[in-house]
């Protein structure tokens, strides 16, 4: 009778100890899921501004080009 009890008692001792190890297991990918997902995020933020930088100075180029042309036929008028 004891040695039942003592074998049901590692028994659950040992299911709580793998519940505890699973937990952690899946905390631990949770939290690396977690950081990989604010990486890409962090990359396509990154990209977003890149892109915009470039369009923004390409239309700043446009726009001197034309301010540009705009004073030369000006001034070829004159």
């Amino acid at each position: 009778m004891k040695t039942r009890v003592q074998t049901q008692f590692r028994d659950q001792s040992q299911l709580r100890d793998q519940a505890q190890l699973r937990d952690q297991r899946q905390l631990r990918v949770q939290s690396r899921l977690r950081v990989q997902s604010r990486l890409r995020d962090q990359s396509q933020l990154r990209d977003q501004i890149q892109h915009r930088d470039q369009s923004q100075l390409r239309d700043q180029s446009q726009l001197e080009i034309e301010v540009n042309y705009e004073i030369e036929v000006n001034y070829k008028i004159k």
